[in-house]
């Protein structure tokens, strides 16, 4: 909820079903992130949306990928570079300038 009143995004306890950290405790100095699921998806995507205003607050928005799409979104990345690739509802997106292309195994990325 502390998130969501630096992005301007109005976050209640009601729009949260379930919140946890993740992670083994005793990893550094870092704080461990937090999974949360909210109830209205149109809330999710606000947040989303609104996710840019924490740049350089040292404080991040991300998806949950499984392992091969969190695999497939680093080399995505490697490949065309961090301000070209993003994430939306699971699906890999990477902008070639001209288009969009949706990256959901590894064969859409070796085909671009």
């Amino acid at each position: 909820m502390e998130v969501g009143k630096r992005i301007g995004v109005d976050v209640n306890v009601m729009d949260i079903d379930r919140s946890h950290r993740i992670g083994r405790r005793d990893v550094g100095n870092r704080p461990r992130p937090i999974i949360v699921k909210f109830v209205i998806y149109r809330k999710r995507s606000e947040v989303f949306k609104n996710k840019r205003l924490l740049k350089k607050s040292g404080v991040t928005i991300r998806e949950d990928l499984t392992r091969i799409r969190h695999n497939i979104l680093k080399e995505a990345i490697n490949k065309f570079g961090v301000n070209s690739v993003w994430t939306q509802d699971g699906v890999i997106i990477v902008n070639r300038g001209d288009s969009k292309r949706r990256v959901t195994c590894w064969n859409d990325l070796r085909n671009i």
